[in-house]
């Protein structure tokens, strides 16, 4: 069963991550947890100088940011909040004093960033004061309340961070005992990997971190970062650069090694530093309850219409007019070069590398000490003698399993820090991969004149002028932040999203400003003197007159034309001439196009208005029979009723079905067809004693239902049974598409199994074995089973012989809950699965023919044979 789960996958889920994107796979790595301990003592709520926002404010929009950027970009991570050192407590377990959750470790959500926003600014100050107010502060306490967040998560966790804001050094004013159980217990966190970082913020005399959290915070992931998180947090901008930094795991896109020589590996890890930002793709919801909805793909043979597993496909390549057929081992062994890893071919001179060599976006390398013992040593060695020498080095790169091998170039790249010892550039190798021949084209580019060295000069100041510091991080895409702002207004009630700003719209006022006369001067140089940008060039000296004049001419123009028209050619021409030496030649061509697209335009209309006066005269004429039709009939509203069927007299009908339902008594027979032609008719006082066809229109299709008697049950003589099989078959004419076989759902007694098991062979009977394939077996009474007894389940746990109808039947049974007091959403939901599955087979094995019909079918063409010979002979005679 297994091999069938894996074959029924979602078609919603996205396709392979393309190299350099890395997908949030929580099933195999777990879920990234992030918690906020925040301090919550009145020395955070002091403000700064002239105004600025006090410490706790700016934690609490760092904390917002957070969220509303995981929100967008990792909706799936868990994230908690948690103030230490407060007045009222608040947790899980009631058990910590002076700790207050305000948030579990949890998913996200809109609720959640409202609140943090109602923590911020003066009011927030005095909301935190109300709700948790401040007292004394344990440290021990508030980590070892983080540790049981992290222990009664329920999901499977990957990568565990804890940050601590606080402004105090000393959080327990020098208490030793208070400071040696916090360290013990930081200690026992940090063994249970979680890492802990500490974001300290500025407070009158500064912060030493020497003095208790160097002892508390988790050690360094590398050692460039040793030394760089001395500096306290004195800005709002610092906070956040801090933090962003911190919160995102390094994530590796590969685990390679270096081949440097024979026996000399040196382990790197491969990062992506850049990933095209994408909007998150649309989840399709059922339009009645707006639940996510999913799709599924299932193969089918083209001939027999029987499912198809994994195993049994194939894979072909056409070569030389045949078919090449392969295996999925022989498919792989082709892919297949060698194991991943970098493998050293050389050095090259930096000046060879050329911009065009850029064919895809480049990764970063950087060393795995915990892969291989010295790989940091032996990576730094060969990244600072590439730095002297100033060449980058040429490797053979397989990045994974089943990938070609690619050439790739490693450019060294320094570290570099700013001001408040942050760093900004890793040290590392960028990965550039190289294009082969096959990729490189030869380009024939167009000849054009060359400037002169006054528009060299001329364009080289323009550009001196126009130059300015770019960062990439300094832009970003507007089209996904104003997305993601009117999402994050529809989630927060928010009456008008956030306004952003284009950043990449040139300055126009400025750039001006810039300029100056240089501009003018540069197109002096360049373009000639009756240049027009805007469009084609002048077509008369009176384009660039005043509009007094154009007006003038405008007028001439047409009366020219108009003049010209009643005049013989002779006279036309020399008027056209005096146009083109006067300028009007343009005016000439531009009236007469008018006038033209204004006499198309009152001809079309004529032509309308001739076929709408024949429409209403033809419609007149046969304005009567619509009321006769419905005095008839007794119909309103453009359908004509009867016993058995509603049409709808304006839409076409689509193509029938014809079906035969077949059950033992009690098996919901009837509710099934009630459902099927959505008309619920009582149940009949007496049992069926003799096939009955019902017809209905159904969503715009004629379904013809025969409903039979207890043909599978013993209730009839065997003679009856027969005779009603045959006589259901001769209504269904020229052969029903399906056979619905209606019982209740098997439980998983052994004695249900048999009856159902004997319903099957008891149809298979009446009807012939080329009936198989035709059969789909209905269980009915699916309230009986619980919500948990989906009919996936009892495929995989065979629960009641179900997989043992689908052999028998060669057709996937359906589930269905056919009782009457159903909404009218959950009977429309079940008759589109059983006509769907009607359908199916109506297209995939057309209808089924009996013998009988056959024989009736033979005995018809032979008696028409017949009297077409005796026809024949009496017209000879005559």
């Amino acid at each position: 069963m297994a091999e069938w789960n894996a074959y029924f996958r979602n078609e919603d889920d996205g396709e392979a991550q393309e190299d350099g994107e890395q997908a949030e796979d929580y099933k195999v790595t777990g879920r990234d947890c992030l918690v906020f301990l925040v301090d919550a003592s009145k020395e955070m709520f002091i403000k700064g100088e002239d105004g600025e926002p006090s410490n706790f404010d700016m934690t609490m929009q760092v904390v917002r940011s957070v969220y509303t950027r995981k929100i967008i970009s990792s909706p799936g991570d868990l994230v908690a909040l948690v103030f230490y050192g407060t007045k009222h407590s608040q947790d899980p377990t009631n058990s910590f004093k002076h700790v207050y959750v305000y948030h579990n470790l949890s998913e996200l959500g809109a609720k959640r960033v409202q609140q943090v926003d109602a923590l911020r600014g003066a009011k927030g100050a005095r909301l935190a004061a109300e709700t948790m107010g401040s007292d004394e502060t344990s440290l021990c306490d508030a980590l070892w309340c983080c540790a049981n967040l992290y222990r009664d998560c329920k999901l499977r966790l990957g990568h565990k961070r804890l940050f601590i804001f606080t402004c105090r050094d000393q959080p327990h004013g020098g208490d030793s005992v208070k400071d040696r159980q916090a360290r013990t217990q930081a200690s026992d966190l940090r063994e249970t990997g979680v890492v802990i970082e500490l974001m300290h913020l500025m407070k009158a005399g500064g912060f030493d971190v020497s003095v208790f959290f160097r002892d508390v915070v988790s050690p360094p992931e590398d050692e460039s970062e040793l030394g760089m998180q001395l500096e306290p947090c004195e800005k709002l901008e610092d906070l956040q650069k801090r933090v962003r930094a911190k919160e995102q795991k390094k994530r590796t896109m590969a685990r390679l090694n270096l081949r440097l020589g024979e026996g000399v590996n040196v382990a790197v890890g491969m990062y992506a530093i850049a990933v095209a930002a994408r909007k998150a793709n649309a989840i399709k919801l059922y339009r009645e309850s707006n639940e996510p909805v999913r799709s599924k793909t299932r193969t089918f043979h083209t001939q027999t219409g029987s499912l198809l597993l994994p195993s049994e496909i194939k894979k072909a390549q056409v070569y030389g007019n045949k078919q090449i057929v392969m295996e999925k081992d022989e498919v792989d062994a082709i892919k297949k070069f060698e194991d991943p890893g970098l493998v050293l071919i050389g050095f090259k001179a930096m000046e060879k590398l050329k911009v065009h060599h850029h064919i895809r976006p480049a990764v970063f390398l950087y060393p795995e000490e915990d892969e291989v013992k010295g790989s940091s040593c032996l990576f730094s060695a060969l990244l600072t003698k590439c730095l002297e020498r100033n060449v980058f080095a040429l490797c053979r790169c397989i990045s994974r399993r089943n990938n070609p091998p690619r050439f790739v170039a490693l450019v060294p790249q320094r570290e570099e820090v700013d001001e408040g010892k942050v760093q900004t550039t890793p040290p590392g190798f960028n990965v550039i991969y190289l294009p082969y021949a096959d990729d490189l084209r030869n380009l024939d580019p167009p000849q054009t004149p060359c400037a002169s060295p006054a528009q060299v000069d001329k364009m080289r100041e323009i550009v001196h002028k126009l130059r300015f510091q770019y960062r990439s991080e300094a832009f970003e895409n507007p089209v996904i932040q104003q997305h993601y702002r009117n999402l994050e207004a529809l989630a927060l009630d928010m009456t008008v999203p956030d306004h952003i700003e284009d950043l990449i719209m040139p300055k126009v006022d400025q750039i001006d400003q810039r300029l100056g006369p240089l501009v003018q001067d540069f197109k002096d140089l360049v373009y000639p003197a009756d240049y027009n940008p805007a469009g084609k060039r002048k077509a008369g000296w009176w384009l660039g007159g005043s509009n007094v004049q154009m007006g003038a001419y405008t007028v001439v123009g047409y009366l020219l034309y108009r003049f010209s028209q009643t005049l013989p050619a002779v006279i036309r021409w020399p008027i056209r001439v005096f146009c083109s030496v006067t300028g009007l030649s343009a005016l000439w061509g531009w009236v007469s196009r008018i006038v033209g697209t204004l006499r198309g335009i009152q001809s079309l209309c004529k032509w309308l208005s001739r076929i709408w006066k024949s429409i209403k005269s033809f419609s007149s004429k046969f304005h009567w029979l619509l009321p006769v039709i419905r005095a008839v009939t007794g119909s309103s509203d453009g359908y004509v009723e009867n016993e058995n069927m509603r049409v709808n007299l304006s839409s076409p009908l689509k193509a029938g079905l014809r079906l035969i339902v077949v059950g033992p008594a009690g098996g919901g027979r009837t509710s099934v067809v009630n459902t099927l032609l959505d008309h619920w008719a009582e149940e009949p006082e007496e049992a069926l004693l003799e096939s009955t066809i019902r017809r209905a229109v159904v969503d715009g299709r004629e379904v013809s239902v025969v409903d039979t008697p207890d043909l599978l049950g013993t209730s009839l003589g065997r003679i009856i049974r027969a005779k009603e099989a045959l006589r259901c078959v001769q209504l269904a004419a020229p052969g029903p598409h399906a056979i619905l076989l209606v019982m209740q759902a098997p439980r998983s007694s052994k004695g249900a199994q048999q009856d159902a098991m004997r319903l099957i062979q008891t149809t298979l009977g009446l009807f012939g074995d080329g009936i198989r394939g035709h059969v789909i077996p209905v269980l009915t009474h699916a309230d009986r089973l619980g919500r948990r007894h989906t009919l996936e389940r009892m495929l995989n746990e065979d629960a009641g012989g179900v997989s043992g109808l689908t052999s028998l039947c060669g057709q996937r049974p359906e589930l269905v809950d056919a009782r009457p007091d159903r909404s009218p959403d959950e009977r429309k939901a079940a008759r589109w699965v059983l006509l769907g599955r009607i359908l199916e087979l109506k297209v995939l094995r057309g209808h089924f023919v009996h013998e009988l019909q056959r024989r009736d079918e033979r005995n018809r063409q032979q008696l028409l044979a017949d009297m077409t010979s005796a026809l024949g002979k009496n017209l000879e005679h005559k």
